[in-house]
C-alpha cells in the first residue's frame, strides 16, 4: 500500500498566518505609499497656486495709480483703500489682447474670506454695480492675511489712507510707497513680500 504524505493542521494554520501578514504587510506599505503621494500631490497644488498668487499680486501692487474711481452714488473713493484684511485700489497695465471697448486700466481688490484669498476685480472702473463684480479664487488653506502700507514718512500704516492724513487730496490720491503682504497658511508655513508701487519706482 502506498502512503499518502500532505500538511498537518497545524502547517496550514501557520501558512496561512504568514500569508496574512505577508499581506497586511504588503498593504500598509501601499496604503502609505497611497498617502505619500496625496500629500506630494497637495503640496505641488498649494505651491503652484502660491506662485500664481505671488504673480498676481505683484502685476496688480506694482502698476497701482492715483485713479479716484466713483461709487454708486457718483463720490470719489479713496486712490487705495485698505486694512489690514482687504484692500482696492485701480492699476493700469489691463491688457487688451482682444481689443475690446474697454479701459486699460482695472479696480481690484484683495480679501480673505472663510479661509481663501479672493481677488475681486469690475468691468467699469468707475462703478459700484453688483453685475460687474468678479471673483477669482487664488489661494485657500489661508490661516491669517496682514496688509501694510509704506507712507511717505517710511513708516507702516495698518490702513490706507492712515490716519495721519489730511486733506482732501491726500486722501484721495495719496498712494503707498510699499504694500506688504503677510500670509499664513493652515500648515502654519508663512509668507512675506514686500511690493513697492509706482510711487517708490
Amino acid at each position: 500500500m502506498s502512503r499518502q504524505s500532505g500538511f498537518t493542521l497545524i502547517e496550514l494554520l501557520l501558512a496561512v498566518t504568514v500569508f496574512t501578514l505577508v499581506l497586511a504587510g504588503g498593504y500598509a506599505a501601499v496604503n502609505g505609499l497611497s498617502r505619500a503621494w496625496q500629500q506630494q500631490r497637495e503640496f505641488a497644488r498649494q505651491f503652484q497656486q502660491l506662485q500664481a498668487t505671488w504673480y498676481q499680486l505683484e502685476q496688480d501692487l506694482t502698476q497701482i495709480i492715483a485713479r479716484r474711481p466713483r461709487d454708486s452714488s457718483g463720490g470719489h473713493l479713496p486712490a487705495v483703500s485698505g486694512s489690514a484684511l482687504q484692500l482696492q485700489a485701480v492699476r493700469s497695465g489691463w491688457s487688451n489682447p482682444l481689443a475690446q471697448q474697454r479701459s486699460e486700466l482695472q479696480r481690484f481688490g484683495y480679501q480673505l474670506r472663510n479661509g481663501q484669498l479672493w481677488r475681486n476685480w469690475w468691468l467699469n472702473t468707475d462703478s459700484a454695480r453688483n453685475d460687474s463684480l468678479q471673483q477669482d479664487l487664488l489661494l485657500d488653506n489661508v490661516q491669517a492675511l496682514q496688509l501694510r502700507y509704506l507712507d511717505s514718512n517710511r513708516e507702516w500704516q495698518l490702513q490706507w489712507p492712515p490716519g495721519n492724513a489730511t486733506g482732501a487730496t491726500n486722501l484721495v490720491t495719496l498712494l503707498p510707497l510699499a504694500i506688504e503682504v503677510d500670509l499664513q497658511l493652515a500648515d502654519d508655513a508663512r509668507y512675506r513680500r514686500v511690493f513697492a508701487t509706482v510711487a517708490l519706482n
